[in-house]
């Protein structure tokens, strides 16, 4: 028999979906009804047409994420749910700021830029936060 992992680590779960109105409060009403508190949760269209994609993160053991994992795919409007640890997927950052031109120009630790900008121009980054599964 094989032992089953126990500890708990972050698990990130990426779920497919169609687009349908209440769905999302469903998908975390699984981890509610597990007792599991989600970390982080994101939601935006996927690269397939008419699929939205589901992020979510929570500290469980591997045991409960296969059991949210078959609960989630139980449901009609899911296309796919899977689970991954961190080393089986990829995490990229970026940040949205806006700062205005006086700070920005006047603070050598915001920026090093030796050209001076106009009086309307502002630093803008944005952030996001994308986990992929590694091919």
């Amino acid at each position: 028999v094989m032992e089953q992992d126990t500890s708990e680590k972050l698990y990130t779960f990426l779920i497919y979906s169609e687009n349908v109105p209440g769905l999302l409060s469903q998908i975390s009403s699984v981890f509610t009804r597990r007792q599991v508190n989600i970390e982080s949760l994101n939601v935006c269209a996927s690269s397939t047409p008419g699929a939205h994609k589901y992020t979510v993160t929570a500290f469980c053991d591997e045991y409960t994420a296969q059991m949210l994992t078959a609960q989630m795919e139980k449901r009609i409007e899911v296309l796919q749910a899977n689970y991954y640890t961190d080393d089986e997927i990829f995490i990229n950052e970026t940040a949205l700021l806006k700062i205005s031109t006086p700070t920005l120009l006047n603070n050598p630790d915001v920026s090093h830029k030796d050209e001076p900008m106009g009086k309307s121009t502002a630093l803008m980054l944005w952030w996001r936060r994308m986990a992929c599964h590694k091919i």
